[in-house]
């Protein structure tokens, strides 16, 4: 008898640890940038984390995992995330596909590297975004989630945040703005006293968008 319950346990333990790898995912890439091209980068849901460095290549981690009591479903979905560079006329556009906006059994944080004098387009449909710029233009698009963006105040000219349902916020060092509210249920907020060169543009649906200058 204890021989059956010892070798019972030790298949569960086997099932469990089997269940638990399938039940997340790693996958990082890298991508070679020519200085100063253009890039875009497009994920559906997730919390999503952009640094600019002094490099020369775009680098792209995930994090995907199952949420608990997840089905077979949701394994097929971790396999089939991908991320993809493609190159238009418009530059190199870095694309996560796999993830459904309407799964909502699976958790994705993903932090992406781009060098500094790239001008960055970035559009999500719903989660959480946090752009760590380094002086070049920013364009962010996002439907439902929060925006924080930071960038150096004297490589900045202007600022537009754009919250349709929310609240939009600046904060700069030559004084925070205060947003008007065209529809009272929105705010919008400019900024134009820059000495730089970078505009920032952020457009959002429903949710919060701050602006940090430094």
């Amino acid at each position: 008898m204890r021989r059956i319950l010892v070798a019972l346990a030790a298949v569960l333990f086997v099932s469990t640890a089997f269940a638990e790898e399938r039940s997340s995912r790693t996958i990082t890439r890298e991508f070679p940038v020519s200085p100063g091209e253009a890039l875009q980068v497009g994920l559906n849901v997730g919390e999503l984390e952009i640094e600019t460095a002094d490099v020369d290549k775009v680098s792209v981690e995930i994090e995907a995992r199952c949420r608990p009591a997840a089905d077979e479903k949701c394994y097929r979905r971790l396999e089939g995330i991908q991320v993809e560079s493609l190159v238009n006329d418009a530059g190199s556009m870095i694309k996560v596909t796999g993830i459904s906006k309407r799964y909502h059994r699976m958790e994705v944080e993903a932090k992406i590297i781009v060098p500094e004098s790239s001008p960055l387009a970035v559009k999500m449909y719903a989660g959480e975004l946090r752009v760590e710029g380094g002086g070049q233009d920013l364009n962010i698009r996002l439907k439902y989630g929060d925006v924080t963006v930071r960038q150096p105040l004297d490589a900045t000219q202007s600022v537009l945040a754009d919250a349709n349902f929310g609240d939009a916020q600046i904060y700069a060092a030559s004084g925070d703005t205060d947003p008007r509210r065209p529809w009272l249920v929105g705010s919008r907020v400019t900024w134009e006293d820059g000495e730089g060169d970078a505009t920032v543009t952020v457009n959002l649906s429903a949710g919060d968008a701050t602006v940090h200058l430094d």
